[in-house]
């Protein structure tokens, strides 16, 4: 009964941390839309937070808390108010109303229409966003992609990393400018040869400024070409850099030339291998002691496992190493048909769900991974490498269970920085390692069945 109401409680505990990550850990306070269209109609109020996944969705209503929207299109249509924020990811998302407070929205094409208000900061990224004249951000607007109209008001700054930027409107700030070179344009758009993919204004590459564009404060930009600004544009000091070349080498001391090649001085090279295993060491010798402190005899069995059986320890390190990667792929691939299954059945909900689990099983399996075969492997290998030195020195002696840990991890540390051999050394370790602890979790679970009721 007690180990039956033990797994319950976990598959329980599994589901509930699924769903507080699928939904942001807010989803208790959510009201829910779901199906292939959803629409919110005019004079319909939503008076507490929504979350929507659909195929189409349209908002003509008002929501009064925060918006979350996922789809292929989402639209804020002219009558719909958000008075929290929109977060909105989708192929084509279009806010031809008002939201209140800030916006973040990620997708192909991304429209802020004409008369269409964001009362505070707006956050994009995608391919192509729209601002177009007559529409309004109250706060920052902050945008990375590949190109960018800026038709409409900024109150504030505009910062924006594109292949091409054309600012048409006002920016009531400074604005900052990464833009990319007419020599890597594309001579058509990547969407003409896509079916179902929305119309986006043709912007060319680098940046453009028109003239009755306006900038309250400073310009700053990087850029192939220099721009062609208008007078009387920029009210603030222009500042135009060229891209870093590609090929920007790092000035340190030589020893020799071969070619283009500069190879840093012998002493750099030491400082650098000192460096990297002082920092192995003390992040192993941190980890070991606390563990000695939290689990003292975990080291313990773990080496007198991998004393009494190394070879079957290191046929279950083998196993281990390549069966945890193929099990983390099992869980995805899975995860992602069944979610894909009920997608096409049109449960987005349990879709979302399915998925959200796969992926969370597969990342605790990954993490438990590189913990056992990162840390704990080298904590058990080096345990046994101390105590038996430590024992060769002094058979009398027991050396007690912190300074065979620290000697061994010393040791493991010194060899893994050795060039070629560190590589191999660390490898074994991590079979070695990982097999202990396999054979240590069987016989607990041995134990556990074997232990009367």
């Amino acid at each position: 009964m007690k180990r039956r109401t033990l797994k319950s409680g976990i598959l329980l505990s599994a589901v509930v941390l699924a769903l507080l990550l699928l939904t942001g850990g807010q989803a208790l306070a959510f009201e829910e839309r779901t199906g292939q269209t959803v629409v919110i109609e005019e004079g319909q109020v939503i008076n507490d937070d929504l979350l929507v996944t659909a195929a189409n969705f349209v908002l003509n209503g008002t929501v009064k808390g925060d918006l979350i929207a996922f789809g292929e299109s989402i639209t804020i249509g002219p009558k719909g108010v958000v008075e929290g924020d929109l977060m909105a990811a989708g192929r084509e998302i279009a806010v031809q109303g008002v939201v209140k407070d800030d916006a973040r929205i990620a997708g192909a094409a991304l429209t802020i229409a004409e008369g269409a208000q964001v009362g505070d900061d707006l956050f994009g990224a995608g391919y192509s966003l729209d601002t177009r004249s007559g529409s309004r951000v109250g706060g920052t607007l902050l945008f990375a992609g590949g190109q960018a109209v800026l038709g409409g008001d900024v109150a504030e700054k505009a910062n924006v990393g594109a292949g091409g930027v054309s600012l048409l409107g006002a920016v009531g700030g400074d604005m900052k400018a990464v833009v990319g070179s007419k020599q890597d344009e594309l001579p058509f758009s990547p969407f003409d040869f896509m079916p179902d993919m929305p119309r986006v204004p043709k912007v060319p590459a680098g940046l453009t400024i028109g003239l009755d564009a306006s900038i309250g404060g400073s310009l700053e930009y990087t850029a192939a070409q220099e721009a062609s600004i208008p007078a009387g544009v920029v009210e603030g000091p222009v500042t135009y850099t060229e891209p870093a070349p590609k090929a920007e080498r790092e000035r340190e001391p030589v020893v020799a030339r071969r070619g283009s090649a500069v190879l840093p001085s012998l002493g750099f090279l030491f400082v650098a291998w000192l460096l990297g295993l002082v920092r192995n060491t003390v992040t192993l010798l941190i980890v070991g002691l606390l563990l000695a402190w939290l689990a003292p005899g975990l080291a313990r069995r773990g080496s007198d496992l991998l004393k009494a059986k190394p070879w079957p320890s290191l046929g279950w390190g083998v196993v281990l190493f390549f069966g945890v990667w193929i099990a983390a792929l099992v869980i995805v691939v899975a995860a992602g048909l069944i979610a894909l299954l009920f997608t096409v059945l049109t449960l987005f909900k349990l879709a979302g769900l399915i998925f959200a689990v796969g992926m969370l099983l597969a990342s605790i399996l990954i993490v438990a991974y590189v913990i056992a075969a990162g840390l704990l492997a080298k904590i058990i290998v080096g345990y046994l490498i101390g105590r038996l030195i430590l024992r060769g020195l002094d058979p009398a002696t027991g050396a007690g269970r912190v300074w065979p840990l620290v000697l061994g991890l010393v040791i493991l540390a010194v060899a893994a920085s050795i060039p070629c051999l560190g590589l191999i050394a660390n490898l074994l370790v991590v079979l070695f390692g990982l097999g202990a602890q396999w054979l240590l979790v069987a016989a607990w679970l041995r134990g556990r069945r074997s232990a009367p009721a």
